[in-house]
């Protein structure tokens, strides 16, 4: 867990590099795609350091590219040892 706004910061970046979202770190939350709007949820989720993330339907009306990526990141999540819920 993060201590310091200093470590806070540094997380921050570090997911947003780590999910794809540097270029679209300034941007308001409806100017996203789906996609990206997915990514973000996913981070903000993981900002907190969680054992265990749920995520309700993060495949619903998002393009096959984006679902292909979030698939992805569901993998790494589970290589990290981060448990992952999906709902349907």
């Amino acid at each position: 867990r993060c201590t310091t706004s200093e470590q806070a910061r540094d997380r921050s970046k570090e997911l947003l590099h780590e999910l794809g979202l540097v270029r679209v770190a300034q941007s308001p939350g409806y100017a996203l795609s789906g996609g990206e709007r997915r990514r973000a949820e996913i981070a903000r989720a993981l900002a907190s350091d969680p054992q265990y993330i749920l995520l309700d339907e993060p495949f619903a009306g998002i393009d096959p590219i984006a679902v292909a990526e979030l698939q992805q990141i569901v993998s790494q999540l589970r290589e990290k040892s981060i448990g992952v819920l999906i709902t349907d």
